[in-house]
């Protein structure tokens, strides 16, 4: 590279490159812009600094109770969150190759990862209900 041309880079590596896109004048964000960052800000700060969120449902698990102990688990939670996300991955290929227009009609495979899932999901609705100390409970939770 010539003398130049590296003087040239030096020039606007030392006046500091700024991205156009990401940097813009404080007086071309219109009114709205500005109070949703303000809102953005606040609630930053909140949840940085622990703002109340409410009462949690395992709030309201039986604390001697075994199916607390499952229900409240982390390893519980999170292969809960992997069944989830490959059913959502199921259903995607479900989807695209299962020409069947109902299960009553799927090959095995199908009706056994389906049954699968079914209950899964079932058996951890039942697991998380038996978990309260009173039944009504599970009504405080609108999730």
């Amino acid at each position: 590279m010539s003398g130049a041309g590296k003087s040239a880079m030096n020039g606007e590596a030392s006046k500091g490159l700024s991205n156009p896109v990401l940097t813009q004048p404080q007086s071309e964000t219109d009114a709205e812009t500005k109070m949703y960052m303000q809102f953005l800000r606040a609630a930053t700060q909140e949840a940085l600094q622990g703002g109340e969120t409410g009462p949690d449902t395992t709030d309201y698990y039986n604390p001697e109770s075994f199916f607390t102990t499952v229900a409240s688990a982390s390893k519980f939670e999170n292969f809960t969150l992997f069944v989830i996300m490959l059913n959502a991955i199921w259903i995607g290929y479900d989807t695209e190759t299962n020409g069947a227009p109902e299960i009553t009609s799927a090959e095995l495979l199908y009706v056994v990862v389906e049954n699968f899932f079914c209950f899964y999901f079932t058996g951890e609705v039942v697991i998380r209900f038996l978990a309260f100390e009173y039944s009504c409970n599970c009504l405080l939770d609108f999730w």
